[in-house]
């Protein structure tokens, strides 16, 4: 091990965020990170727990197809044993019939949860259509423009790790000592 390498640092500094590929690693490491954190783009993998329906949603949708929402957080928190608090109770996902529904008017939401409980029927409706990328959440950022097929997560890590390689190699001959 060399002195400098990520495992003599502490803490560790991960980007997250819109990174779906080697060049967004590459930018990463060139900004002084010590590695990245790629969500989008590995849940749209053989490997992941997702339903094929929530992938596929992945794969057909563009940044603009992407919403930061508390919506889906406050429908999942409300039968949740362990609820996710604020301020980290937003997250990305598919811009969809429930986002556009209630996104404007999350108090409203949050009124109608704290009158009704898991039992309400907003609630229960919600839950009838889990895994219907239409109406339930799928989780994703602006990285999933990036995301053109369900792959193994094994083939991702290799083409992910090329494209980082051939990005900073190019970038290599800008540069003279």
């Amino acid at each position: 091990q060399k002195a400098g390498t990520p495992s003599d640092q502490c803490p560790l500094v991960l980007a997250a965020g819109g990174i779906s590929d080697g060049r967004g690693v590459a930018a990463a490491l060139s900004l002084g990170c010590d590695g990245v954190s790629m969500g989008t783009r590995f849940f749209a993998s053989h490997q992941s727990i997702g339903r094929s329906e929530q992938k596929q949603a992945i794969v057909d949708a563009n940044a603009d197809s992407a919403i930061r929402t508390r919506v889906f957080d406050l429908l999942n928190n409300a039968s949740s044993a362990n609820p996710w608090p604020p301020p980290y109770d937003s997250a990305g996902a598919l811009h969809n019939e429930t986002s556009r529904a209630w996104h404007n008017r999350p108090e409203a939401l949050e009124q109608i949860i704290q009158a009704h409980g898991s039992d309400g029927e907003v609630i229960q409706g919600y839950k009838q259509h889990s895994g219907n990328p239409s109406v339930t959440a799928v989780w994703m950022g602006q990285g999933v423009s990036d995301v053109l097929g369900i792959d193994d997560a094994d083939a991702i890590v290799r083409r992910v790790n090329d494209e980082a390689c051939e990005a900073i190699e190019r970038v290599r001959g800008f540069v003279t000592q």
